[in-house]
């Protein structure tokens, strides 16, 4: 078992993100294998790009706050206590609403690459 303590954290900047600072709760720079956990501050007017993980699973738990989620044909408003999914394959950009910055975990299994899309 480990205990992690996430304030200890320092925060980084995703590929492919602007004004999201991620602190890895669990990932590759921790020694796990098979997902990433993150815990990520996103400024309301921050977020993420339109981009693919081919293989790899995504889930978007928000704590406090709202997030939009686009898949490329709809756009969603996630709000605090609600979870978004994408699947592996399925374009997708998280977006502030422009209103209140977002805190939420993200998963994804198995560790997420960036291809262009």
């Amino acid at each position: 078992m480990r205990l992690i303590k996430v304030n200890n954290i320092k925060s980084k900047v995703l590929p492919k993100h602007e004004r999201v600072y991620a602190k890895e709760i669990w990932g590759k720079e921790s020694g796990a294998k098979n997902c990433v956990v993150l815990y990520n501050e996103m400024d309301k007017t921050g977020g993420a790009e339109m981009h693919v993980h081919a293989d790899s699973e995504h889930i978007f738990y928000v704590i406090e706050g709202e997030m939009s989620i686009t898949d490329g044909k709809e756009t969603y408003i996630i709000k605090a206590g609600e979870a978004a999914v994408v699947e592996p394959g399925e374009p997708h950009e998280a977006k502030g609403t422009g209103k209140v910055d977002c805190k939420y975990l993200l998963a994804t299994s198995p560790p997420a690459s960036f291809t262009d899309k």
